[in-house]
C-alpha cells in the first residue's frame, strides 16, 4: 500500500544515474528531481545551507543578487528596488558554471549586451506561467551533449529527456515514448519545502535550481559535467566530470518590445560563488500531506 516509508538519497533511477559522478557520493546529497529519492511519506530534506554568505550588487531595479548552496538545490535571491511589470519586462538571469573561457558570450542574439564571462545556463521569467532554465546546445545532456564550449553567440535552447521508451504490446499495439519538460520553472510558495521553483515575496525573488538540472554530477564536492564524447546511454560513472572553479551569476531586465537593457547586475570582477566541501549531509523530517491521507483511511478499516 506504500511504496516508500521515508525518501531515500541512495536511490537512483535509469533517467539520472549516468549523471550522478561518482555515484558512491549519491547518499551525500538530495536529487530533487530524481522520483525514486522522493516517494517516501515521511520527507527528507536539505535542512542547512552548505555555503557562506555570498552577494553581489547591480543597478537600477536589480539592486542585489544572493546565491547559497544545500544538499537538494542551488539557491537565487534577486533583491530589487520595486516590483517588475512582466507584462513589459524580462528578466534573464546567467549562469556561468565552470570555466570562465567556455559559455555563450552573449545572453540573446537579439540582445547586443554581453555577458561578464561564458554562460553554460540561463533563467529566463517572463510571467508567473512562463518561466524556464535553458542551457547552452552544447552542454543539453539530453541531446547527448556534455561539455560546454566557448562561443561568440547567445544561443540557449529548451531541455526535453525522454522517460519511456517507444513500445508495443503484445497485443501489437503501439505505444508512443513519453518525453518530459526539463526546462519549465513553476511558481509557487516554498511552504512545506513544495517542489515549485521560484516565487516573488515583496521586491524579492527566490528561484531555486536542482543540481543536476544545471549538470552538477556531485555538488558535496563542487563536481560538474565536461565530457567531449557524444555517448548516446551513458551508464554508470562513465562521462567525465571536473572540479567547478565556481559560479558566477549575472543578470538582465529587459524592455520586451524595444529589447533594450533598463537594468544590469553582475562583473566579471566579481568573485566566484564556491563553498566547502560536505562529507556529512544535514536534513531534518516532514510528514509529507500524504501521511495524514493514508492515515485517515487506515483509521476507517474495521
Amino acid at each position: 500500500l506504500v511504496f516508500e516509508w521515508a525518501d531515500e538519497w541512495a536511490k537512483k533511477t535509469w533517467t539520472t544515474e549516468p549523471f550522478i559522478i561518482p555515484f558512491d557520493r549519491n547518499v551525500l546529497w538530495h536529487n530533487a528531481v530524481d522520483p525514486e529519492q522522493n516517494y517516501g511519506i515521511l520527507a527528507m530534506e536539505s535542512s542547512d545551507q552548505k555555503s557562506e554568505p555570498y552577494a553581489i550588487n547591480g543597478t537600477g531595479t536589480l539592486q542585489e543578487i544572493k546565491l547559497s548552496a544545500d544538499e537538494t538545490y542551488l539557491s537565487i535571491q534577486v533583491g530589487l528596488n520595486k516590483g517588475i511589470d512582466f507584462s513589459k519586462e524580462t528578466l534573464i538571469i546567467g549562469l556561468d558554471t565552470y570555466d570562465r573561457s567556455k559559455g555563450n558570450a552573449k545572453y540573446s542574439n537579439d540582445i547586443s549586451y554581453l555577458a561578464p564571462s561564458g554562460l553554460e545556463f540561463e533563467i529566463r521569467i517572463e510571467g508567473l506561467k512562463n518561466a524556464q532554465l535553458l542551457v547552452q546546445p552544447s552542454y543539453d545532456v539530453t541531446k547527448n551533449s556534455y561539455s560546454s564550449v566557448e562561443s561568440s553567440l547567445g544561443d540557449f535552447e529548451k531541455m526535453t529527456m525522454l522517460i519511456n521508451n517507444e513500445r508495443t504490446t503484445k497485443a501489437g499495439k503501439s505505444i508512443g515514448a513519453v518525453y518530459t519538460d526539463l526546462s519549465s520553472l513553476s511558481y509557487g510558495t516554498f511552504e512545506n519545502n513544495s517542489y515549485y521553483n521560484w516565487v516573488i515575496e515583496g521586491n524579492q525573488i527566490t528561484i531555486r535550481i536542482p543540481w543536476t538540472r544545471i549538470n552538477f554530477t556531485d555538488p558535496s564536492t563542487m563536481r560538474v559535467l565536461d565530457d567531449k564524447s557524444k555517448i548516446t546511454a551513458p551508464t554508470t560513472d562513465e562521462l567525465k566530470t571536473l572540479i567547478s572553479d565556481g559560479i558566477l551569476v549575472s543578470g538582465l531586465l529587459v524592455d520586451k518590445v524595444t529589447n533594450n537593457v533598463t537594468a544590469t547586475i553582475g562583473s566579471k570582477e566579481d568573485k566566484t560563488f564556491t563553498w566547502a566541501n560536505w562529507n556529512i549531509p544535514t536534513y531534518q523530517e516532514r510528514l509529507k500531506d500524504s501521511y495524514s491521507t493514508i492515515q485517515s483511511y487506515f483509521a476507517t478499516i474495521k
